[in-house]
């Protein structure tokens, strides 16, 4: 039998947090394991049930979205997170990209989008709505001359866009491993994957573009 999934929800409209609840409950792969309206709870709520992934508003009171997933990150590094967000907040989209979210839906996208986000997201994929690809897109292009560049980059997973922020920075395939708790041939199937979705074909070109788009993507201080 398939595990079920724990998943936690962030947001600060209870009719939104219902329906999600309920339809997420209804695939039957997926449960509710805790749900929260602010930053404090839901950083105590998650740290005590341990979710697999977490759909996040952005806007929140208090302390908002964004502080939420830069204090994930930090806290609870393996749960993978899904931005459900306004429309007036999509100018957000790549910053928290960068920072590690998976998947940014609109709240204005069709309810089942999110269904497909946690499918896409618990496989390991990335998974953005067409309003947010499009922004992506046109920002990408206004300052990159391969725009084809950015699509095989979010092709890359968790672990591989870690990894290659870390070429970026310097760090050898031991010191790499090292900080992600795997072993250095591990790192080297990662560093071969990131070179094949990345159309990469050398060792001296993947450490250039790794230092390129660490260059132009740091670490977001949001």
């Amino acid at each position: 039998m398939t595990e079920i999934a724990k998943v936690f929800i962030v947001d600060d409209h209870p009719m939104i947090v219902e329906g999600l609840v309920q339809m997420i409950t209804l695939t039957r792969r997926y449960e509710v394991s805790g749900t929260a309206n602010d930053f404090e709870e839901a950083m105590s709520r998650m740290e005590e049930v341990t979710p697999d992934l977490a759909i996040i508003d952005l806007s929140l009171p208090g302390k908002n979205g964004i502080d939420l997933i830069m204090e994930m990150r930090n806290r609870l590094p393996d749960v993978k997170i899904i931005v459900f967000s306004m429309y007036d907040e999509l100018s957000f989209a790549p910053k928290v990209l960068r920072a590690g979210v998976r998947s940014y839906v609109m709240k204005s996208a069709a309810p089942r989008e999110i269904i497909t986000a946690l499918d896409e997201v618990a496989a390991g994929r990335n998974y953005v709505s067409e309003a947010v690809k499009d922004l992506i897109f046109k920002n990408f292009v206004l300052n990159h001359s391969d725009a084809d560049g950015l699509a095989n980059h979010l092709a890359l997973t968790l672990q591989e866009q870690s990894i290659f922020r870390l070429i970026g920075q310097g760090w050898s395939s031991s010191q790499i491993g090292e900080k992600l708790c795997i072993s250095v041939k591990t790192v080297q199937t990662h560093k071969d994957n990131i070179k094949r979705k990345l159309k990469i074909n050398t060792a001296g070109e993947l450490y250039r573009q790794a230092f390129l788009w660490v260059k132009d993507n740091p670490q977001p201080t949001l």
